[in-house]
């Protein structure tokens, strides 16, 4: 049996590429990684696709002429690997109107919310990414509530604790839908 196929964009994300990575080789998630893409040759998650072997293409965003240019080149790169989701892993780039509608209802994001750490209640969640202003649709969310004793550092950490379990098991739970 083939595993659904994924190709995940990032800019620089090292911890939600390790959440998905480690879900897959605990069998928390069956999924096949395709391709990782990056906007920069910088990018800390290169690091780790390549110590786990995962195929990357760097995509240079500053190299094209424009975002335009920059979203039809990603277009074409990703449709060469027809994957069932593309996962966005703390991807800066804009995505372009003809790109969301190419991959609409394939594309997902985790995004957390913190405002500080006065803030008692914070939020993680998985979100569809379509076309249209404000077209994020909610697929999951969870809240994690702050203590007094928290600080900004201790209440990201238990953002992405939460975060590095919730993407996989919504990716999972999607891949089982198609």
């Amino acid at each position: 049996m083939n595993k659904p196929s994924l190709v995940i964009l990032s800019s620089n994300d090292c911890w939600q590429l390790r959440s998905l990575t480690g879900a897959i080789a605990d069998n928390k998630l069956e999924a096949y990684i395709k391709a990782v893409i990056f906007d920069t040759s910088d990018a800390f998650g290169l690091v780790r696709a390549k110590r786990l072997d995962v195929h990357f293409e760097i995509l240079e965003r500053a190299l094209s002429s424009s975002i335009e240019n920059y979203n039809e080149t990603l277009l074409e790169h990703i449709e060469q690997y027809s994957p069932q989701l593309i996962v966005l892993a703390d991807f800066n780039t804009p995505l372009t109107p003809t790109f969301l509608q190419q991959f609409q209802n394939k594309i997902i994001q985790l995004n957390t919310t913190l405002e500080d750490s006065k803030t008692l209640e914070h939020s993680v969640s998985v979100q569809w990414i379509n076309q249209g202003a404000n077209s994020e649709k909610m697929i999951a969310q969870e809240f994690v509530l702050a203590s007094t004793k928290d600080t900004l550092e201790s209440l990201e950490d238990k953002l992405h604790h939460v975060g590095y379990r919730l993407y996989p098991k919504v990716i999972q739970q999607l891949l089982k839908k198609n």
